[in-house]
């Protein structure tokens, strides 16, 4: 480690206005992670509709929403359902319907 040079010593310390203008000189010569300076934090996505192509989920969202239990109008929810096995990106809305409803069903509550 190098100690600071003597002439830019001032009474008491750094002059740091020239410490700042050497440290910018020297981060532009070096590589920085400025895209990540420039963008917002982001959290990540749940590939939500590649999981109710098949697996679990799918058999799970089919049984809760086509179940004659279910509160939400059963033609809408096979629209919904149908859609998606097209290619159409309902994965969160159906999320959303079932989880309200698997809430529902925990706590009692009817319309």
């Amino acid at each position: 480690m190098e100690a600071v040079p003597v002439g830019i010593l001032v009474s008491g310390g750094v002059d740091l206005s020239l410490v700042t203008a050497m440290a910018v000189r020297a981060s532009s010569q070096v590589q920085t992670f400025s895209i990540f300076d420039l963008q917002r934090k982001q959290g990540f996505s749940i590939p939500m509709n590649v999981w109710l192509k098949g697996g679990p989920f799918g058999t799970l969202f089919d049984d809760v929403l086509r179940d004659p239990q279910c509160s939400f109008d059963a033609q809408t929810v096979n629209k919904l359902m149908r859609d998606q096995d097209k290619g159409h990106f309902n994965g969160e809305c159906l999320f959303g319907l079932v989880m309200f409803e698997l809430w529902r069903r925990e706590y009692g509550i009817s319309f």
